[in-house]
């Protein structure tokens, strides 16, 4: 089911859901920057776990991309990107204490989420 819910997701990028268009990374931009400019041009649809764990962590799109990230660790716990098994799980949890609050369902998702070795 959860699969599912993420074959519907918009094909907009982050730029298009959230109205806000950065274009390109400003010369001298660290490649961090880079990245992330280029990724929110990128469908959330499409984006891969090393992506989400990115955004995520320099707080981009939290309203649009926690949900997905939610949904993929509901289906792999030990989802992980480029880093170690888990690491999807590990940023999510880093979200802002402020999101939380006002997304406390997803606070309760998340905590359900085994972590990998409690699988």
């Amino acid at each position: 089911m959860a699969r599912d819910r993420i074959q519907e997701l918009p094909r907009k990028s982050l730029s298009q859901l959230e109205g806000d268009d950065w274009g390109d990374a400003p010369d001298g931009a660290t490649p961090l920057i880079k990245k992330v400019h280029a990724l929110r041009h990128k469908p959330v649809s499409d984006l891969s776990d090393e992506d989400l764990r990115l955004l995520l962590g320099q707080g981009e799109g939290l309203q649009w991309l926690v949900p997905i990230a939610l949904e993929r660790l509901e289906l792999d716990p030990c989802a992980s990107g480029d880093m170690a098994p888990g690491a999807l799980r590990e940023q999510v949890a880093r979200v802002s204490a402020e999101y939380w609050q006002r997304h406390a369902a997803e606070r309760t998702r998340l905590e359900s989420v085994p972590g990998c070795d409690e699988e």
